[in-house]
């Protein structure tokens, strides 16, 4: 891999920590479950961490998702 391709990966992955961001009510849909997001669409869901992982990596393309915890709260999210 050559610095572009890194940089438009890293540059993906920040476009879907901020489409989280902007989108954040739309993830009211998924209280107290983790989230995967990837090419700024939520890929998997699910209350086990490790699960949604692996759910988010079968989807085709998928590589490197962002992913976090909604709290029942939503104005706070951890990130992993």
């Amino acid at each position: 891999m050559n610095i572009a391709e890194a940089l438009h990966k890293d540059r993906r992955y920040w476009d879907d920590v901020d489409w989280a961001i902007t989108h954040i009510r739309e993830l009211d849909a998924y209280p107290d479950e983790w989230v995967a997001i990837f090419n700024q669409k939520v890929v998997a869901h699910g209350k086990s961490k490790e699960e949604v992982r692996r759910d988010a990596m079968r989807v085709k393309g998928v590589r490197r998702p962002y992913m976090f915890r909604v709290e029942c709260n939503p104005r706070y999210i951890f990130v992993n």
